[in-house]
């Protein structure tokens, strides 16, 4: 029969850090700065972020907003021609009741001809 694996029962060497010094962040550092007896290093304050302008604030907004993406203009231009995408009939439920979905145009809402 096999032996039982050796355990290991000796405590690890303790970690070893740089001048004897455990090292610190953020508010513990400043903490630690006042207990030795140094003030912690003043903070310049925060400003505000720069206002943009309207036009800036447009291009920022998300491209679903509006319709301007190649593919919003291909759905008008179809149903515009009269090739509606035509979703609906049938029934949902919707909260604990069951609800008809009307035939309608995906895209632009138009009834079936």
């Amino acid at each position: 029969m096999a032996e039982h694996p050796e355990l290991w029962t000796e405590k690890t060497p303790e970690k070893r850090y740089l001048y004897d010094v455990v090292p610190t962040f953020g508010a513990a550092h400043d903490a630690e700065l006042m207990r030795t007896g140094h003030p912690p290093a003043p903070r310049p304050p925060r400003t505000p972020r720069r206002e943009r302008g309207p036009f800036l604030t447009y291009l920022r907004q998300p491209w679903s907003w509006g319709d301007n993406s190649p593919g919003d203009v291909w759905h008008r231009l179809q149903c515009r021609w009269g090739r509606h995408v035509i979703a609906g009939g049938h029934t949902m439920q919707l909260g604990s009741s069951m609800v008809y979905v009307e035939r309608t145009c995906r895209w632009c809402g138009a009834a079936p001809a």
